[in-house]
């Protein structure tokens, strides 16, 4: 599979990345700062960017079969994790699969990119 992976180059998205790739699937990263993706850097597909920006996350899902985010909050950008989640949902309608794995709680619908019903509330 191809898998789309933001929060690459963090505590949770380094040993994720090593993980995916061992088990042969294509990675694909949007990260800022590419250097800091360490010895995996060769191996991966590497989106430079935000995750932010509208035109870097839609280069990130392009072709994927899956996005997982790895995002976390940080003192600097607390808001982050959840703006990025809730503007993935436009651009998750090319890419089947969405996994959120963080520390932090995320509040966003993903009725459109499942297209199932969403529970109450």
């Amino acid at each position: 599979m191809r898998i789309a992976v933001l929060g690459a180059t963090g505590r949770t998205g380094r040993p994720l990345v090593g993980e995916l790739l061992r088990r042969g699937h294509t990675v694909v990263a949007l990260v800022r700062d590419p250097a800091r993706l360490g010895d995996v850097a060769q191996r991966v597909d590497v989106v430079r960017g935000d995750s932010r920006s509208a035109a870097d996350r839609e280069r990130l899902v392009t072709g994927a079969d899956a996005v997982v985010s790895a995002l976390r909050p940080t003192a600097k950008e607390a808001s982050l994790h959840t703006d990025t989640a809730t503007a993935l949902v436009g651009a998750m309608q090319r890419a089947p699969e969405y996994v959120a794995s963080s520390a932090s709680a995320v509040r966003a619908s993903t009725c459109r990119v499942t297209r199932s019903r969403c529970p109450p509330g």
